[in-house]
């Protein structure tokens, strides 16, 4: 493989594998005391999340995102409000499932009912919270865990069953939220249905899959792939773009691991949930909130997100018949796992310190030649292999150097981890620079295809069509981008755009001259 698969494992996955298996030994041996210790925990962590969002409204904290008021500590509403969803809905279940022993509480012994006290604080702090959030993937979790637990575990069904025109009202009412959640953002929500399309598309291509850390790569050819095959709708081409996520971690999965490593994914899942349903867990709602997020988002690209799911899965372990051989065998895993982070941990530390280098490289570029940046992230090459954003860097530093062929080395890797058609841009500038014109006319278009709404690489192919003398094709491309739409809030585009006008109508006063004369 082109990437780093080991660093990416150890890196990412292998902390989040360790704490699985430490926290199943500890529910092997302890039982049902570490579900209650873990409730109480996931509730301590929902609750301070609620009291940041809310202090971040009232100006009190700091937002992690420039353009929404509350996030949490998270860098943007999205993630915060799944979190918040799940959590919310565990201890919603939970609460109603003991909301007899909430008249019974004594204040000098509420510590013997701290995981209820713990319910009704993250329930509080949630409902508050999850409107503000403006997550409608943390809504619909919510909502979907906590209508399953209802219909499962109280008088719901038969009441709806028993009155029809209820249930009519009741099914209204979701369809009809359903549909306003949809047109809150409709761009955002059409665009999420052409991404999870275009992923199925990329698993189809290659159903054994692409490898770990390539999903995005196969994003970027299976949606050029598409429109290339035929003129598509406007709709679809204003909501195409280059996704840094998979937004579906399933379908992610299908692109990495393909179609086995995608039912392993589902299977797992499914087992998990009716395994702690089977149990009355709360966190069996808490892992159907988390799937059903999963489906529309990328908690586990998020750490505390991705640390949740460890925690239902974990909890699992309590419910094991043969526990003393559960244990034996998540013991050898873990310290299978330990010996794997102790072995490469010297090569972790130096990806951290090649991380530092490349900021430090990046903020001083405007003072550097290109040779002297370029010369600097060659030295973290084998460490930050399969970071696109460093590939990207270190590609156009070359390219500003005049190394061409470097550069397309370098930049042919990270067209493999992501979907920015920018790569392919700057390769075809490379082979335009080398002399290579057919190969740069077939990486201007496929960054066209991969992105159509976007006007630099046509912008880029008319200026090569000028400067090789095919006129022709040159008036032909420019007429293209006059066709194409224009985002004005996009100062980049508009210029591209404005250009083009002007270039189309210097030619026409340049043809009126020509047939006067």
């Amino acid at each position: 493989m082109v990437l780093a698969v080991d660093m990416e494992l150890i890196q990412v996955i292998v902390p989040y594998l360790l704490g699985l298996f430490l926290l199943r030994i500890a529910a092997g041996i302890w039982g049902r005391k570490v579900e209650t210790l873990l409730f109480v925990a996931v509730c301590c962590l929902s609750v301070y999340e609620s009291s940041v969002g809310i202090m971040q409204v009232f100006g009190h904290r700091p937002s992690g995102h420039s353009l929404f008021a509350m996030t949490g500590n998270f860098q943007n509403p999205g993630p915060y409000g799944g979190f918040i969803g799940i959590t919310t809905a565990m201890a919603l279940c939970y609460l109603i499932r003991h909301r007899s022993l909430l008249i019974h509480i004594e204040v000098r012994r509420v510590l013997l009912h701290l995981p209820l006290v713990a319910a009704v604080a993250t329930t509080v702090g949630g409902i508050i919270v999850l409107p503000a959030s403006m997550s409608r993937s943390g809504w619909l979790a919510f909502i979907l865990a906590v209508g399953l637990f209802l219909f499962r575990e109280t008088e719901l069904r038969g009441y709806l069953h028993r009155k029809k025109i209820v249930f009519l009202l009741a099914v209204s009412v979701l369809i009809l939220g359903t549909f306003g959640a949809f047109l809150m953002k409709k761009d955002s929500a059409v665009g999420r249905l052409h991404i999870w399309r275009m992923e199925c598309r990329a698993i189809a291509a290659r159903p054994m899959g692409y490898g770990i850390g390539r999903r995005m790569g196969a994003y970027g050819d299976a949606q050029a792939a598409f429109f290339r095959e035929k003129v598509r709708p406007l709709g679809v081409i204003k909501v195409a773009g280059c996704p840094e996520y998979a937004f579906n971690e399933f379908l992610g999965i299908g692109m990495d691991l393909g179609v086995p490593g995608l039912i392993a994914a589902v299977v797992i899942t499914g087992w998990a949930i009716v395994a702690l349903m089977r149990h009355r867990s709360a966190f069996g709602y808490c892992l159907v909130a988390y799937t059903v997020f999963a489906l529309s988002s990328y908690p586990l690209s998020v750490p505390k997100l991705a640390a949740l799911a460890v925690v239902p899965l974990a909890v699992t372990g309590c419910f094991d018949r043969h526990r003393k051989i559960v244990v034996c065998i998540s013991a050898m895993i873990a310290l299978s796992l330990i010996f794997l982070v102790y072995r490469n941990d010297p090569r972790m530390r130096a990806r951290k310190i090649a991380e530092k280098e490349w900021r430090v490289a990046k903020a001083f570029e405007n003072v550097s030649t290109p040779g002297e940046t370029a010369d600097s992230l060659a030295l973290l090459a084998n460490l930050l292999e399969n970071d696109y954003r460093y590939l990207f860097d270190y590609g156009y530093a070359l390219f500003e150097s005049n190394r061409y062929k470097e550069s397309i080395s370098i930049l042919e890797k990270g067209t493999h981890i992501s979907s920015d058609p920018m790569f392919r841009n700057i390769i075809g500038r490379d082979k335009e620079a080398l002399g290579d014109f057919e190969g740069a006319q077939r990486e201007y278009l496929q960054s066209h295809y991969m992105v159509p709404d976007r006007l630099y690489p046509m912008v880029l192919l008319k200026e090569m069509y000028e400067k090789t003398g095919q006129r022709e094709k040159a008036k032909n491309t420019l007429m293209e981008i006059r066709k194409m739409e224009v985002n004005s809030k996009n100062l980049t585009m508009k210029e591209l755009a404005e250009r083009a006008e002007n270039e189309i109508a210097e030619s026409d006063m340049l043809e009126t001259i020509k047939d006067g004369k």
